[in-house]
């Protein structure tokens, strides 16, 4: 059995759609008992994601 050798040679990303802020995002998926999270601030601080 030989094997052959693979190498990936460059990546790429599509994103078909503009981007959608946290708040948008937020809003899109529902709040929990009808009011934004509380760490909401703290989780995106955290994460550093600011757009999707």
């Amino acid at each position: 059995m030989s094997v052959n050798q693979v190498y990936i040679n460059s990546t790429s990303a599509f994103f078909p759609n503009g981007p959608v802020s946290n708040d948008e995002m937020e809003s899109y998926l529902g709040y929990i008992d009808n009011r934004p999270s509380k760490s909401k601030k703290i989780v995106l601080r955290n994460n550093g994601i600011i757009n999707r």
